[in-house]
């Protein structure tokens, strides 16, 4: 897991400025700004550190582009989301997240080497359940999305 930053955006490579990856490319969250990318650090229990930091190659216009490593694995323990919420740890914390494209009530939990997290089954009536649209836009731009 690591999160690159951009100064400017460039709309044909970035969706938003901070995003935080789970593998090669894969987008696991995105913020618009470092406020909201430091109260997601602060909650999931996460420290980064710098570790590159040069020009963007592709468009010098974005500025400088800056890679972070994180000090977590990440983990999906309930592949497919969960069904019920006997299914996650008591000591989990709650979370707005993404599931199948609806902000929903996710959970996560840090052990001190991975960063689990637990997303609903969008078939999973009892426990997936999706903020109205004008809700979720709200979300989305006070809080970034996970």
């Amino acid at each position: 897991m690591y999160i690159t930053t951009i100064e400017n955006v460039d709309p044909e490579r970035h969706r938003s400025p901070i995003i935080i990856h789970d593998g090669w490319q894969w987008y696991f969250a995105e913020f618009s700004n470092w406020e909201q990318l430091e109260r997601f650090l602060d909650f999931a229990g996460l420290e980064i550190e710098l570790e590159e930091e040069n020009q963007w190659f592709f468009n010098p216009k974005c500025g400088t582009w800056r890679k972070y490593r994180v000090n977590r694995k990440l983990d999906n323990p309930c592949d497919g989301g969960f069904w019920s919420l006997s299914e996650i740890p008591e000591s989990a914390k709650k979370i707005k997240g993404h599931s199948n494209g609806s902000i929903v009530d996710c959970y996560i939990l840090n052990d001190g080497e991975t960063l689990h997290i637990y997303r609903p089954n969008p078939n999973a009536k009892e426990v997936y359940k999706p903020l109205p649209l004008d809700e979720h836009i709200k979300y989305i731009r006070e809080h970034g999305g996970f």
